[in-house]
């Protein structure tokens, strides 16, 4: 916040500002203040949506995130999506998975640098703020030849972009509730023209005592959680610079600090001798430069970045420094566009259990098309190549095709998508106790289609979405055991297949508005086929992986006020055992929100009750899920 204050002092031109807002209040919609705002286009080249239009995507833009900016990534897709998310308790350990697919088979990501620990290679989504960012793009099914490495689910891209509204802009949001959780954090922007600074600041934490009953003891007892609480703070500070019409100047640095006591098993929750914590910390930083020729036919991106990730564990050290360079060009037409560039990638863990010397270069290199040879007719197609310390891996090609009919206030959208993905094995797949690089990457071969509906008039709107696919991938990567130490072993074949449905309908009132929304996923995914003679598994569903997932929502605004139901759905699921199955659960949370001014400035604020019915579930087995419980919310607009 310092580096805005400054820039402020030393920066020109002074910012006019009206504080006439209009007092409608209605979901996804932010109260515009009357002010000077400064206009350039886009410069730099397309995002990779533009490309991926065979297959299913979910966006969220700074008007849908901003009513939920205290919740962590993994709190927000619970509640918006019917994604499923494996935790291992209330704020502990979060990971996403795409289509039965793990959480290394997606690859999630800010402004293209990676979020997931190399070592890993996987994020912990309680660790990501949402209130970081100012848009989220989920793309559903892998396509490696657009998103790299570990996309064999899909990809989760993370986005934070400048405003260029002349002066002063930010929030101040609180929130506190159940279990001593509380939240504090703060954005500034400033812009004077051609130079915006955004600071954001934020810290988070909670006790986390909450009761559950133990069904490892006899009659059930209820029980406080010990060993649960967490503290998480963090920093970001971007500068974006307009050299000229064409040319944009960006750099940003990312901080995370991540404290967390391991919440133990029900078993184990009395016994502590068994507690554990583990600490984290995140940093990254990158420099852009992004640039448009004057006839707006060739654009570019030049982009450089760096991340150091250490995680301690009882002492152990879990750490590795990547740097990325990344150029990239398009040329862009109305009727056809072509976007290429390189990546290369250098990382240097730092790990206890690994040997000497131990690193990984990655170079990439890419081109994708877009072409519309009939109206209403849209083709893309693309291919990667990918080369990597100790693994050897094959091209990567996708081919989408979309085709739509516009038929005044009726729209139907027809998509199919085709395209061969890749998990190169992690470094500790290869390099944990010893080498292991006889692994072969895990390919995987995506093939989707779907369908869309769309009707608008007056005040109405409604739409639908329906989406089939399958997915084959060879060499899954399990660690087994092999005597009395585990080891990764590919696996000969998983099949992935399923559907996806979403409907919408809203209609607007004078005095505000109803809306409904409903998500459901059907998830098939087995292993088909064993290296192994006479696996168990082969033919059964895949260890906490659900067949049905349902979420859904309704949304009432009036005036100043707005009201939420949302409920979430969960199916049963197999642990590690498959003979052993979790309860399916259902949750419902509520929020009332009102709308006020707070020295003629627009603020929120909200009460929301979570897990309304009380429902006693777990998640992961033997870790304990929280009951009903509150949280007041107040966002200062400025």
């Amino acid at each position: 916040m310092l580096l805005t204050l400054l820039l402020a002092l030393f920066a020109w031109g002074t910012p006019t500002t009206d504080s006439c807002a209009r007092p409608l209040f209605e979901q996804d919609t932010l109260y515009l203040e009357a002010g000077c705002v400064t206009a350039f286009r886009n410069v730099g080249t397309s995002d990779n949506s533009r490309y991926g239009i065979g297959q299913r995507n979910l966006s969220f833009n700074e008007k849908i995130l901003d009513n939920e900016r205290a919740q962590s990534l993994s709190d927000f897709l619970k509640a918006r999506t019917s994604l499923y998310i494996k935790e291992y308790g209330n704020g502990a350990s979060a990971y996403l998975s795409l289509r039965g697919t793990s959480s290394s088979h997606t690859s999630i990501d800010w402004n293209g640098q990676d979020l997931s620990l190399p070592t890993l290679g996987q994020t912990d989504l309680s660790h990501v703020p949402l209130y970081f960012f100012d848009g989220l793009e989920i793309h559903l099914g892998g396509n490696s030849s657009l998103y790299g490495n570990g996309s064999i689910g899909g990809a989760l891209q993370l986005r934070t972009t400048p405003r260029w509204e002349e002066g002063f802009s930010g929030n101040v949001l609180m929130r506190g509730g159940s279990f001593e959780h509380n939240f504090l954090g703060t954005t500034l922007r400033y812009n004077s023209g051609r130079l915006e600074s955004k600071t954001a600041l934020f810290y988070t934490g909670a006790k986390n005592d909450f009761t559950f009953r133990n069904n490892t003891r006899a009659g059930h007892p209820v029980e406080t959680v010990n060993n649960a609480a967490y503290r998480n703070y963090g920093v970001l500070q971007e500068f974006f610079y307009r050299i000229n019409d064409q040319h944009l100047l960006s750099t940003g640095v990312y901080y995370l600090d991540f404290n967390r006591e391991i919440q133990p098993s029900v078993a184990s929750n009395a016994h502590p001798k068994t507690y554990k914590s583990i600490f984290d910390n995140n940093t990254k930083a990158y420099l852009n430069l992004q640039g448009s020729t004057a006839s707006n036919t060739l654009h570019y991106n030049v982009r450089a970045s760096y991340s150091y990730d250490d995680e301690r564990y009882e002492g152990d050290v879990i750490a590795a420094h990547r740097g990325q360079a990344n150029v990239e060009a398009e040329y862009r037409q109305r009727y056809f566009s072509l976007k290429a560039g390189t990546l290369h990638l250098y990382t240097l863990p730092q790990v206890y259990a690994y040997g000497e010397g131990i690193h990984e270069w990655r170079n990439e290199a890419y081109a994708t098309g877009r072409l519309l040879p009939a109206e209403g007719l849209t083709l893309s197609a693309g291919i990667r190549h990918i080369h990597v310390t100790d693994v050897s891996v094959p091209w990567l090609p996708s081919a989408n095709l979309q085709y739509e009919w516009n038929l005044g206030k009726h729209r139907i959208q027809l998509r199919g998508a085709w395209a061969q993905s890749t998990k190169i094995p992690t470094l500790n797949d290869r390099y944990w106790g010893g080498n292991n690089v006889h692994l072969l990457p895990e390919i995987s071969n995506n093939l989707e289609t779907g369908v869309a509906y769309h009707y608008e008039h007056a005040q109405w709107e409604v739409g639908c979405d329906l989406t089939v696919y399958q997915a084959n991938v060879r060499n899954w990567i399990r660690w087994l055991p092999v005597g009395e130490i585990w080891r990764p072993q590919n696996l000969a074949q998983v099949e992935s297949r399923g559907l996806e449905a979403n409907a919408h309908l809203r209609r607007e009132y004078n005095w505000g508005q109803l809306g409904l929304t409903a998500d459901y996923a059907y998830t098939h995914v087995c292993q088909t086929a064993s290296t192994r003679p006479n696996d168990p598994n082969l033919g059964h569903q895949l260890a906490y992986q659900p067949q049905h997932t349902a979420n859904a929502s309704f949304e009432a605004s009036y005036r100043n006020w707005l009201f939420q139901l949302d409920g979430h759905f969960i199916g049963s699921r197999t642990t590690t055992d498959r003979f052993e199955q979790l309860d399916p659960y259902f949750l419902l949370n509520t929020t009332l929100r009102y709308r006020l001014h707070c020295f003629r400035q627009p603020s929120d604020l909200s009460f929301t009750i979570n897990n309304l019915l009380n429902t006693n579930y777990q998640n992961v087995l033997f870790y304990a899920m929280p009951g009903i419980n509150f949280q007041i919310a107040w966002m200062f607009r400025f």
